[in-house]
């Protein structure tokens, strides 16, 4: 297979007729339909077929579709990548994560990094590994990769945050012990964010999850800081580990 007749597979499907994506390739149809059948031919199945005289993909073209997009988007990066080295440029990287992590980590770092060629692509934790695995991202960050078939390695350990009002016996303090911590009334964000899912496996592992009984839970930062510097809990702001994953 060449990626000129995989891209002419993928512009067919994009458009819904050969017509439509010879007009969108500039080429001819009828050189457009031979190359598909041609392409049909190498992998010795259909790819589309027609109902009610319009053109559908077939059960085996779907079943190519995401790796005829995985190998153009490989392709594509391999490309880029080389073309940037030939030229001394930095290649550019594009690295998913949360905006969390943009805006504490990775934004500060291309600031005032030399070298760090960085396209930040926002995305919620749970889809960061998939954006990387399709090839739509070279790195990504996460506090709490999981199971896949990537690479992971530890890349920085964060300490978890307490916030508490200057008057309290805290205040001050360099370190507080988490047996000590979890004591306390806590305002901590929600189990829809990793980091605190990672916080809980840590107590897990002590004595058990955080007791609701002393716990108010906050999707809205600021007004978590504001509860707590009145003294209505402490605010504990996890955020533990980052790894990352990428297809080296």
């Amino acid at each position: 297979m060449e990626i000129r007749t995989i891209r002419y597979f993928l512009t067919v499907v994009d458009t819904g007729s050969i017509s439509a994506a010879s007009r969108a390739l500039h080429v001819a149809q009828p050189s457009l339909s031979r190359q598909i059948r041609q392409l049909e031919t190498s992998l010795g199945c259909e790819l589309f077929v027609r109902h009610r005289g319009r053109l559908h993909i077939s059960p085996a073209g779907a079943r190519l579709l995401p790796v005829a997009r995985d190998l153009v988007t490989r392709h594509d990066q391999a490309v880029a990548m080389m073309r940037a080295l030939a030229e001394g440029r930095e290649p550019r990287l594009t690295v998913a994560c949360t905006v969390t992590t943009i805006n504490d980590v990775l934004a500060p770092l291309a600031a005032v990094s030399r070298h760090a060629v960085l396209n930040l692509m926002e995305v919620p934790t749970a889809a960061i590994t998939d954006t990387v695995s399709s090839g739509q991202a070279d790195l990504g960050f996460s506090s709490h990769p999981g199971a896949t078939d990537l690479e992971v390695g530890l890349v920085v350990r964060f300490p978890v945050f307490a916030q508490v009002p200057a008057e309290h016996p805290w205040a001050g303090r360099p370190t507080v012990p988490l047996t000590e911590l979890v004591r306390e009334p806590l305002i901590v964000p929600t189990l829809a964010y990793s980091a605190r899912r990672v916080f809980d496996d840590h107590l897990s592992r002590m004595s058990g999850p955080l007791g609701r009984q002393s716990v108010q839970e906050m999707d809205l930062p600021r007004a978590a800081q504001a509860l707590a510097a009145r003294g209505r809990a402490w605010r504990s702001s996890p955020t533990n580990r980052s790894s990352a994953c990428t297809r080296w």
